[in-house]
């Protein structure tokens, strides 16, 4: 087992957990719908480095269910 690709692998996805995490916040003005969603992404991205047919799953679900909220 490599070492040192096991901690760059960790980082990366932790960085790409915070650059969603942005993004996420900057479309987002509900704070509740927020607070959901920032748990889904962090899920989502540690299941992306266990198994990426089971992160991809919850991924669409998460969008589906996210694009089906009426916002007005």
């Amino acid at each position: 087992m490599n070492i040192k690709g096991s901690i760059l692998r960790v980082l990366l996805s932790g960085l790409k957990a915070g650059i969603l995490v942005y993004i996420f916040n900057k479309l987002v003005d509900n704070e509740i719908i927020e607070n959901i969603g920032l748990i889904i992404i962090v899920i989502f991205s540690v299941l992306q480095k266990e198994n990426d047919l089971i992160s991809n799953l919850i991924f669409y679900k998460t969008k589906w269910c996210l694009s089906s909220i009426r916002w007005d």
